[in-house]
């Protein structure tokens, strides 16, 4: 990330520097000591996060560090904005892509990445380079928008109490951290070092009700998206890698909706009990108890909402529809794209709905069958199905009382 694009993040690319290497340290501080924590005589070495993980890591912590200077209890925020994902929110930063860039976004079904702002983990991977002559804080394995990427600590715990040591000689206005500061982010880096991975997602993910509303829909509303560019491929044979790719996104974005509206609640449960344990048990952790209760809601103030409800309800009919599509049209064009464990998956899905036939406007064509069938008619049986399983997401009344439309 170049000097400009610091600039454009605030007028004065100094000062947005200096937050940006205040960030960047704490975070480096929370993924070191849940490395240690999770590393054991089998797993020996720094212990990496997945990207996904890792943005959700850096999302709660900065979640917490915001809460704790809205109560004038730090003197910054961290130098991160959050936005709305693929994923739900994340900290990013504003960039300005070169054309190149622009021109190879969402290219890999797998690429989410923002022509506009840059998460987390990107984050870490442009920085890098401007970083070459100084100490490196993270190591990335793989691209930053793939998600089997990993995301490694690179911070030595002495390189921590330097950072520490060397600011008790410089003014306070100028120190990295103060006294109570360094309490605070040693205070949290050990509360969420407690958490297992998918608890780090599930409480990143989520914080209160209307946020996961949101998220949702901008989830359904991809789909959709998705699903009319995978219908509109059906007519086109000369664009199958495209079709191919909306139909892998159809599956991945339900699967995200189904995570959200109810696959999230048990783990977001335990790592919020084992979150406000931990700062209980220490005498610094009150201010930051009281503003990680601020920051997030109970599971159930989350998963109680209405509208989540009904999503949830239908979550898995929507995953197995997308599964169903994905592997039909597959057998149109006699690819073998599919992995064993995704031929079992569609399998199941196909059984699944048939079962919930009469929701969805009668029995879908048996896999076997769908290469001899007309384009007509298999383009008409999955408008119908389509039409049937959407009419069972909330109704656009639902949506609109909760500020969604």
């Amino acid at each position: 990330m170049a000097q400009s694009d610091l600039e454009q993040f605030t007028i004065d690319a100094e000062e947005a520097g200096r937050n940006v290497a205040r960030t960047m340290r704490l975070l480096a501080k929370v993924q070191l000591e849940w490395s240690h924590a999770h590393s054991s005589s089998s797993r020996k070495g720094p212990q990496p996060l997945g990207v996904i993980e890792f943005d959700k890591m850096v999302t709660l912590f900065c979640r917490l560090w915001n809460q704790l200077h809205d109560s004038q209890m730090t003197r910054y925020r961290t130098a991160f904005l959050q936005r709305r994902g693929f994923h739900g929110p994340g900290m990013a930063m504003k960039i300005d892509r070169r054309a190149d860039e622009k021109a190879s976004l969402g290219k890999d079904p797998l690429d989410r990445r923002r022509s506009d702002f840059a998460f987390a983990t990107e984050i870490v991977e442009k920085l890098k380079p401007a970083l070459s002559d100084t100490r490196i804080l993270f190591r990335l394995d793989g691209m930053a928008w793939n998600p089997k990427a990993k995301v490694y600590p690179a911070l030595e715990r002495s390189e921590w109490d330097a950072w520490i040591s060397q600011a008790e000689s410089v003014k306070p206005e100028y120190r990295f951290l103060t006294t109570s500061e360094v309490v605070y982010a040693e205070t949290i880096s050990m509360a969420m070092a407690g958490l297992s991975p998918k608890q780090i997602r599930a409480l990143g993910t989520h914080c209160c009700a209307k946020d996961t509303q949101k998220d949702i829909q901008y989830n359904t509303t991809a789909w959709e998206r998705s699903f009319n560019h995978f219908l509109e491929g059906q007519q086109d044979p000369h664009d199958d890698d495209n079709t191919e790719q909306a139909a892998y996104r159809m599956v991945t974005t339900s699967r995200e909706i189904r995570q959200k509206s109810y696959v999230n609640q048990g783990e977001y449960e335990t790592a919020y009990r084992k979150c406000s344990q931990s700062l209980a048990s220490v005498s610094s952790g009150k201010a930051i108890l009281e503003a990680f209760k601020a920051a997030q809601q109970p599971a159930n103030l989350i998963w109680q909402d209405a509208f989540i409800a009904e999503v949830a309800k239908i979550a898995q009919t929507l995953l197995d529809f997308s599964v169903y599509c994905r592997r039909g049209f597959l057998a149109r064009i006699s690819s073998s794209n599919l992995k064993p464990s995704e031929i079992r998956e569609s399998d199941t899905a196909h059984e699944r709905l048939v079962f919930v036939a009469k929701k969805i406007g009668g029995i879908l064509p048996m896999y076997a069958t769908i290469p001899d069938m007309s384009q007509t008619n298999w383009t008409k049986a999955l408008s119908v199905a389509s039409n049937r399983v959407l009419g069972l997401l909330p109704s656009s009344k639902l949506r609109h009382s909760v500020g969604i439309c």
